[in-house]
């Protein structure tokens, strides 16, 4: 935000480092998440001569994503996070002190046939920084299975995610959502039969037009490509005004950027993409 840095600190269990440091295991393998452990938010002045602020959450939380862009509103830090709440005990054993990082994610590729994958919902968590209190940490829409938010960055309350499904339903991202924090209303556009949706990037438009350009990979898993789908913000739930098919496929990531070209570090010498 404009006035603080702010970091989740997810309650990880004992790893066997061991095993890792004699190659047995990879890092991810030999994490353990704590479910009995609350998760705490740092939050560190930009400022110099103010303290930093350290709150816990009244139950074990892991954080996947936050926000690039928080609020302040009347004195109060609202943070925006996609996560797992670890006290769901559909997917996390609570007759246990600690479960396997990855979970029903970890293997070649997760099984979401069986109802074990759990959901990444998008979370509103206030914290009163001048008291060192959480105020709340509540999910923005109940049961909306999404992923990734960004934002646009004159308007920080419009939130963009890939969607998957409802109902608390964990499966691959299939659509795109715009979801407005102040009034929870969201906005909801699905792409075709075996398309699979991505991060939206907003990209501010130019010479006075409102409003930006999103950015997103669309993979086509019956063509085997990837295409770069363009959304205008200003007609969101119409879909991509242009799209950029590529001749191949993009192995699948979790973040991306843009740069204009008076940005790029890439050498003059190649050429522009």
């Amino acid at each position: 935000s404009k006035s603080y840095y702010s970091f989740f600190d997810n309650p990880y269990g004992e790893m066997d480092n061991m095993r890792y440091l004699i190659g047995l295991k990879a890092p991810t393998q030999i994490m353990q998440l704590a479910l009995r452990q609350l998760t705490k938010v740092h939050v560190v002045p930009r400022s110099k001569g103010q303290d930093p602020v350290t709150v816990e959450l009244d139950h074990s939380y892991f954080c996947i994503h936050l926000n690039g862009l928080s609020e302040e509103k009347d004195g109060k830090l609202y943070l925006y996070s996609t996560g797992w709440d670890l006290t769901d005990e559909r997917f996390f054993p609570q007759s246990q002190d600690s479960a396997p990082f990855l979970g029903a994610w970890g293997g070649a590729y997760p099984d979401f046939t069986r109802g074990k994958v759990p959901p990444s919902l998008l979370y509103e968590t206030v914290i009163d920084v001048e008291k060192g209190t959480v105020v709340s940490h509540e999910e923005v829409r109940p049961g909306i299975v999404i992923e990734f938010p960004t934002q646009e960055e004159d308007k920080p309350n419009m939130m963009y995610l890939a969607i998957a499904a409802e109902e608390y339903t964990s499966l691959p991202s299939s659509g795109l959502c715009r979801i407005n924090t102040e009034t929870r209303e969201m906005e909801t556009w699905w792409a075709d039969n075996k398309q699979f949706t991505h991060e939206v990037i907003p990209v501010k438009k130019q010479n006075g037009q409102p409003g930006s350009w999103l950015l997103t990979p669309l993979y086509d898993a019956g063509k085997r490509h990837t295409t770069i789908a363009i959304l205008d913000s200003e007609d969101f739930s119409s879909g991509p005004v242009c799209r950029l098919n590529l001749k191949h496929h993009v192995t699948y990531g979790l973040h991306g950027s843009f740069a204009r070209q008076s940005q790029s570090v890439v050498s003059d010498s190649l050429p522009a993409l």
